[in-house]
């Protein structure tokens, strides 16, 4: 299986289905915080549903569309990352994220991110990296800021979320600005 050691105690892993139960509890527990600035968290309402999702991502990925992975701290499933879409015509990697939200704050998803950056770059050759994040996510923008990332614009009204339609602030990294 694809696993990659970040560091000590720190893993990230293709996305199974033998994940599903622990990162439906994962997400169940952190529901509130994640739902604020990710639509994906609305759809995930049981196992049946992040089973669904893990599939859809492991059909991305047989077809070099995406990368799903999870996040283990300690054996213990902290959150995900990947490409959730991987334009392969003009070789740009959408990035997303998530993490537990007593995990934030720890470094960890600039860790995860950065090896991330390095497999779009050297396997998936991609000549540009691009993230999403609400203008008032903060956390999130400082996360691709402190990654290297470069704020693009700002798309207005792109995603609606708990009712609400966000903006979306564009930030890309480019192979040649590493």
């Amino acid at each position: 299986m694809f696993e990659r050691r970040i560091d000590e105690g720190l893993w990230v892993k293709l996305t199974v289905p033998q994940f599903a139960p622990e990162l439906f509890v994962v997400v169940s527990e952190n529901r509130e915080f994640l739902s604020r600035w990710l639509l994906s968290m609305e759809g995930i309402d049981s196992l049946e549903d992040m089973q669904q999702q893990i599939k859809g991502e492991l059909q991305k990925f047989s077809y070099g569309q995406g990368l799903h992975e999870t996040i283990f701290y300690r054996d213990r499933i902290i959150g995900s990352l990947g490409y959730h879409y991987i334009d392969s015509l003009q070789n740009i990697g959408h990035v997303r994220y998530w993490l537990a939200e007593a995990f934030t704050g720890k470094g960890i998803m600039t860790r995860c991110l950065r090896d991330l950056i390095g497999i779009g770059f050297d396997y998936f050759a991609l000549n540009k990296v691009q993230a999403e994040a609400a203008p008032e996510n903060h956390t999130s923008r400082a996360l691709l800021e402190r990654s290297g990332f470069t704020e693009e614009g700002t798309i207005r009204s792109v995603e609606k979320v708990m009712g609400q339609y966000l903006d979306h602030t564009v930030y890309g990294l480019l192979h040649s600005e590493l």
